[in-house]
């Protein structure tokens, strides 16, 4: 089931704006970005010369990442009641490793099913849904047309600068951020805020296509046992 919500959160985490439209409704601002997207992909091997069709693939997602998500949200909602035990430049440098952690986690699923993703149509993508729970919180639910089934998709966002950002994907009723959470709930219990931070920096550091939570955890684990 992991295995799952992490391969759809990869295609997911990809699928984003090329620029938003002040105004836009949330349903409006993920229906936008699915068109968006499935250009990119198409576009994914058409750099010429020098340039390499991966890093030019990362560059592009990441900068458009930075457009609709909002990780300082997330990095508050992962760590949950722990966040408060940061320092000001503690939450900063945890927002960014988690940054990375999140990118490069998820670009290594792209890069495994990129041929199955540039295959994609917008018709296999359905926004079915819109709920606004305040007039700073929506939820876009929508299904993902994927071997043949019907996967569902939510999209929680919240509105900061008049833009809506999503800081929270649920693949199958299963949260992204829930799933982070628990992990570093688990490493926290045994560590200080700036030892999980120093662990997060050397992993993002030396080897960041392994950051998925559960090998973070498992490899702490390890030390802590030697």
């Amino acid at each position: 089931m992991v295995w799952r919500m992490m391969c759809m959160a990869g295609l997911i985490w990809c699928l984003l704006p090329s620029g938003a439209v002040a105004g836009e409704a949330p349903a409006e601002r993920i229906d936008a970005y699915i068109g968006n997207v499935l250009q990119v992909f198409q576009e994914a091997d058409s750099c010429t010369g020098d340039c390499d069709p991966k890093s030019e693939l990362r560059k592009r997602l990441s900068g458009l990442s930075n457009e609709i998500f909002d990780f300082r949200i997330m990095s508050m909602m992962s760590l949950g009641r722990h966040w408060k035990n940061l320092s000001g430049p503690q939450q900063d440098t945890f927002v960014d490793l988690y940054r990375q952690l999140l990118e490069a986690n998820y670009f290594e699923k792209i890069l495994e099913h990129l041929k199955k993703i540039q295959k994609y149509s917008k018709d296999k993508v359905e926004i079915l849904d819109e709920t606004l729970f305040s007039s700073r919180k929506a939820e876009v639910e929508s299904v993902i047309r994927h071997d043949g089934k019907k996967i569902p998709v939510d999209y929680r966002l919240v509105l900061q600068d008049e833009q809506w950002k999503i800081y929270d994907v649920l693949v199958e009723g299963v949260s992204l951020i829930a799933n982070y959470r628990k992990q570093f709930d688990e490493i926290l219990f045994e560590k200080s805020p700036e030892e999980m931070l120093e662990a997060l920096r050397e992993k993002v550091e030396n080897d960041p296509s392994s950051l998925e939570p559960e090998e973070f955890l498992e490899s702490e684990d390890k030390v802590s046992n030697s």
